[in-house]
Protein backbone atom coordinates (compact mmCIF):
# COMPACT_ATOMS: atom_id res chain seq x y z
CA UNK A 1 0.00 0.00 0.00
CA UNK A 2 1.16 3.43 -0.90
CA UNK A 3 1.75 6.38 1.71
CA UNK A 4 0.81 9.33 0.86
CA UNK A 5 1.91 12.67 2.24
CA UNK A 6 0.63 13.70 5.23
CA UNK A 7 -1.15 10.29 5.44
CA UNK A 8 -1.31 8.53 9.30
CA UNK A 9 0.23 4.44 8.32
CA UNK A 10 -2.43 2.24 9.48
CA UNK A 11 -0.94 1.92 13.09
CA UNK A 12 -1.04 5.31 13.78
CA UNK A 13 -4.91 5.55 13.11
CA UNK A 14 -5.54 2.71 14.99
CA UNK A 15 -3.88 4.55 18.40
CA UNK A 16 -5.35 7.13 17.44
CA UNK A 17 -8.71 5.90 17.08
CA UNK A 18 -7.85 3.85 20.74
CA UNK A 19 -7.34 7.12 22.35
CA UNK A 20 -9.53 9.46 20.61
CA UNK A 21 -12.90 7.28 19.85
CA UNK A 22 -15.51 9.62 18.57
CA UNK A 23 -15.37 13.39 18.91
CA UNK A 24 -18.10 14.29 21.66
CA UNK A 25 -20.79 16.40 20.11
CA UNK A 26 -21.98 19.29 21.75
CA UNK A 27 -25.31 18.02 22.65
CA UNK A 28 -23.07 15.09 24.35
CA UNK A 29 -21.24 18.02 26.93
CA UNK A 30 -25.06 18.39 28.52
CA UNK A 31 -26.13 15.02 28.55
CA UNK A 32 -27.36 14.64 32.18
CA UNK A 33 -25.90 11.64 31.90
CA UNK A 34 -22.69 13.13 31.22
CA UNK A 35 -23.25 15.86 33.40
CA UNK A 36 -23.78 13.58 36.95
CA UNK A 37 -20.21 11.74 35.78
CA UNK A 38 -18.34 14.69 35.28
CA UNK A 39 -19.17 17.57 37.47
CA UNK A 40 -20.72 15.10 40.36
CA UNK A 41 -17.63 12.89 40.10
CA UNK A 42 -15.43 16.08 40.83
CA UNK A 43 -17.46 17.56 43.19
CA UNK A 44 -17.22 14.01 45.30
CA UNK A 45 -14.23 13.55 44.94
CA UNK A 46 -13.25 17.00 45.93
CA UNK A 47 -16.03 16.34 49.20
CA UNK A 48 -14.02 12.57 49.98
CA UNK A 49 -10.67 13.99 49.93
CA UNK A 50 -11.68 17.27 52.57
CA UNK A 51 -14.17 14.57 54.80
CA UNK A 52 -11.15 12.42 55.14
CA UNK A 53 -9.13 11.90 58.09
CA UNK A 54 -5.85 12.62 55.68
CA UNK A 55 -3.57 15.79 55.68
CA UNK A 56 -1.44 16.36 52.93
CA UNK A 57 1.20 19.13 53.32
CA UNK A 58 0.77 22.03 50.93
CA UNK A 59 4.73 21.26 49.48
CA UNK A 60 3.81 17.89 49.17
CA UNK A 61 0.69 18.36 46.45
CA UNK A 62 2.19 19.41 43.32
CA UNK A 63 4.57 16.33 43.08
CA UNK A 64 1.23 14.26 44.40
CA UNK A 65 -1.09 16.00 41.36
CA UNK A 66 1.57 15.44 39.19
CA UNK A 67 1.86 11.34 39.64
CA UNK A 68 -1.84 11.07 40.82
CA UNK A 69 -4.08 13.19 38.34
CA UNK A 70 -1.36 12.90 35.23
CA UNK A 71 0.52 9.75 35.20
CA UNK A 72 -1.57 7.00 37.41
CA UNK A 73 -4.61 8.08 35.24
CA UNK A 74 -3.00 8.00 32.10
CA UNK A 75 -1.43 4.42 33.10
CA UNK A 76 -4.67 3.07 34.11
CA UNK A 77 -7.01 4.16 31.34
CA UNK A 78 -4.51 3.25 28.86
CA UNK A 79 -4.30 -0.37 30.62
CA UNK A 80 -7.50 -0.84 31.54
CA UNK A 81 -9.97 0.87 29.21
CA UNK A 82 -8.07 0.97 26.08
CA UNK A 83 -6.40 -2.74 25.90
CA UNK A 84 -8.73 -4.56 28.33
CA UNK A 85 -11.90 -2.73 28.30
CA UNK A 86 -11.57 -2.97 24.05
CA UNK A 87 -10.00 -6.52 23.71
CA UNK A 88 -13.54 -7.48 26.02
CA UNK A 89 -16.12 -5.18 23.45
CA UNK A 90 -14.44 -7.18 20.62
CA UNK A 91 -15.80 -10.57 21.52
CA UNK A 92 -19.27 -10.83 20.72
CA UNK A 93 -20.61 -12.13 23.87
CA UNK A 94 -19.81 -9.53 26.10
CA UNK A 95 -21.28 -6.47 23.84
CA UNK A 96 -24.47 -6.87 25.91
CA UNK A 97 -25.84 -4.44 28.50
CA UNK A 98 -27.44 -4.70 31.86
CA UNK A 99 -28.88 -1.91 32.79
CA UNK A 100 -26.06 0.19 30.93
CA UNK A 101 -23.39 -1.39 31.73
CA UNK A 102 -21.50 -4.40 29.54
CA UNK A 103 -20.11 -7.49 30.95
CA UNK A 104 -16.79 -5.68 29.03
CA UNK A 105 -17.26 -2.85 31.70
CA UNK A 106 -18.08 -4.96 34.80
CA UNK A 107 -15.10 -7.24 34.23
CA UNK A 108 -12.55 -4.63 33.87
CA UNK A 109 -13.87 -2.38 36.74
CA UNK A 110 -13.67 -6.10 38.97
CA UNK A 111 -9.50 -6.05 37.46
CA UNK A 112 -9.76 -2.24 38.21
CA UNK A 113 -10.93 -3.01 41.98
CA UNK A 114 -8.37 -5.71 42.21
CA UNK A 115 -5.88 -3.84 41.42
CA UNK A 116 -6.02 -1.07 43.58
CA UNK A 117 -6.84 -3.59 46.12
CA UNK A 118 -3.32 -4.66 46.02
CA UNK A 119 -1.69 -1.74 48.05
CA UNK A 120 -5.03 -0.04 49.39
CA UNK A 121 -7.67 -1.49 51.84
CA UNK A 122 -10.78 -3.23 51.06
CA UNK A 123 -12.72 -0.21 51.36
CA UNK A 124 -11.47 2.08 49.12
CA UNK A 125 -10.78 -0.69 46.69
CA UNK A 126 -14.73 -0.73 46.57
CA UNK A 127 -14.88 2.87 46.35
CA UNK A 128 -13.08 3.22 43.01
CA UNK A 129 -15.24 0.46 41.33
CA UNK A 130 -17.92 3.07 41.08
CA UNK A 131 -16.10 5.80 39.13
CA UNK A 132 -14.51 2.96 37.06
CA UNK A 133 -18.04 2.06 36.07
CA UNK A 134 -18.56 5.35 34.60
CA UNK A 135 -15.03 5.19 33.16
CA UNK A 136 -16.16 2.39 31.24
CA UNK A 137 -19.31 3.84 30.05
CA UNK A 138 -17.56 7.21 28.80
CA UNK A 139 -15.06 4.50 26.75
CA UNK A 140 -18.12 2.88 25.28
CA UNK A 141 -19.98 5.39 24.37
CA UNK A 142 -17.11 7.93 23.05
CA UNK A 143 -15.37 4.80 21.76
CA UNK A 144 -11.61 6.08 23.14
CA UNK A 145 -9.84 6.87 25.93
CA UNK A 146 -9.54 10.65 26.10
CA UNK A 147 -12.45 11.29 27.73
CA UNK A 148 -12.15 8.35 30.69
CA UNK A 149 -8.75 9.85 31.18
CA UNK A 150 -9.77 13.30 31.46
CA UNK A 151 -12.66 12.42 33.83
CA UNK A 152 -10.14 10.22 35.58
CA UNK A 153 -7.62 12.82 36.03
CA UNK A 154 -9.72 15.60 37.34
CA UNK A 155 -11.21 12.61 40.10
CA UNK A 156 -7.63 12.14 41.46
CA UNK A 157 -6.35 15.58 41.19
CA UNK A 158 -9.89 16.80 42.72
CA UNK A 159 -9.49 14.43 45.73
CA UNK A 160 -5.63 15.29 45.98
CA UNK A 161 -6.85 18.83 46.79
CA UNK A 162 -9.75 18.16 48.96
CA UNK A 163 -6.72 16.30 51.33
CA UNK A 164 -4.59 19.34 51.08
CA UNK A 165 -7.38 21.86 51.74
Amino acid sequence: MRRGRGRIPSAGRRLARIFWGRTPARRDWIDPVNLVLVAGGGLAALGLGWSRDVTLPLQDLAPMLVGSALVQPALEELFFRGFLQGRLLSLCPLRRRVAGISPANAVTTLAFGGLHLLHTPLEHALLVMMPSLAYGYLRERFGGVALPLIQHAAHNGLLFIGFAL
